[in-house]
């Protein structure tokens, strides 16, 4: 029962959106476990084949003492062979730095981060233009280049999934902090263009942003209640702030790579935590069962392996929770280790009596 209760607490299978409005200012406030939808498919116009013209501009201050990476918006979209889901392109708060990861253009290899060091350090709020073109991706910060990467960029295929603000779309660790202000742009703003809108936002010039839609959307935060986020120019479908928080892409037994900081504290956690479970499990089958030594280490090993294994399946649906195969063998290790270590001490015992 203790096992259970560590592995699914606190059973919220249906948890609040933990988004607030700003009360003195335009945005919205993130307090971890919450998110915002865009629609599905992302409607930018230009469906033809080859690298996809983009720009994306997102105003944002991120929370300090971050041990952990945690996306802040993402575009999913399906893989080429169209039987899963993958993210395309995601903007990312990584302890202090910002990072803005994507794939290559037209491409299902692993993915490429660009990172901005010390970007969120002491919880300043920062304006992030991201660029997307054939020549490739740049990046600026308040306006000002600071990345170049000629090989990232998003694929005519990337909008066929949902745009998510404020979370991971496959329920990576929830992001804390203020969204300012988002916009898109189906074209590739130049560096003018970039150092202008940053000077329009500061100043509250949203005028200055709409001459340049170009069927693009620039979406305020200005609302400050309600559950929609209006698009200013009327071009694209209204951001939704859901009343319940939940995994759009929740995934079955996954295996978390690169592995985290906090994937390391689980895996120690994991372990000790199934390890009382293996040594009194093995205790009960040596003494009250009957049963020999590799018996009963073997069912130890198999139902702590059973009991880890329908947690990791009830965590699918906890929003807040992952279900992890990273999880499961540390449970398994448990298990094994503290049948041995049960095993080893009956030996002891009785030589010592």
């Amino acid at each position: 029962m203790g096992i259970l209760l560590a592995g699914l607490w606190p059973f919220n299978f249906f948890p609040k959106n933990r988004v607030q409005w700003l009360p003195q200012q335009n945005g919205i406030h993130f307090g971890g476990y919450g998110e915002i939808y865009g629609p599905e498919p992302l409607p930018v116009p230009e469906r033809n084949p080859g690298p996809r013209l983009l720009s994306v501009e997102l105003w944002l201050r991120g929370e300090t003492g971050y041990q952990t990476f945690s996306p802040i918006l993402s575009l999913d979209a399906r893989t080429r062979d169209r039987r899963s889901w993958t993210e395309r392109f995601v903007i990312a708060q990584s302890l202090s730095d910002l990072v803005v990861e994507g794939q290559f253009q037209d491409s299902d290899t692993p993915s490429t981060r660009l990172y901005l060091d010390r970007a969120c350090h002491e919880g300043k709020s920062r304006f992030l233009s991201v660029t997307s073109g054939r020549e490739g991706t740049r990046v600026y910060l308040e306006g000002v280049l600071v990345r170049v990467s000629p090989t990232l960029g998003l694929a005519a295929d990337d909008f066929s999934g949902r745009l998510l603000v404020g979370h991971g779309t496959f329920g990576q660790e929830p992001w804390s902090g203020d969204v300012l202000g988002l916009a898109f742009y189906p074209r590739v703003l130049t560096a003018r263009e970039v150092a202008e809108h940053y000077r329009a936002w500061l100043n509250h010039q949203p005028e200055e942003l709409s001459k340049a839609g170009d069927g693009g959307a620039v979406y305020l935060f200005d609302e400050h209640r309600g559950q929609q986020i209006h698009d200013l120019a009327g071009r694209m479908p209204d951001l939704t702030i859901p009343s319940r928080f939940r995994v759009l892409r929740p995934g079955v037994l996954e295996f978390p790579w690169p592995l985290r900081p906090s994937d390391l504290q689980d895996t120690a956690v994991n372990i000790l935590g199934f390890l009382p479970f293996g040594f009194l499990l093995t205790a009960y089958f040596r003494e009250l069962a009957n049963c020999d030594r590799g018996r009963a280490l073997g069912v130890a090993v198999v139902v702590g392996g059973l009991a880890s294994l329908g947690i990791e399946l009830l965590q699918v649906y906890l929003p807040t929770r992952d279900s992890s195969l990273l999880d499961l063998l540390n449970n398994v290790l448990g298990s094994g280790l503290g049948a041995l270590l049960e095993l080893r001490f009956r030996t002891r015992s009785r030589a010592g009596s």
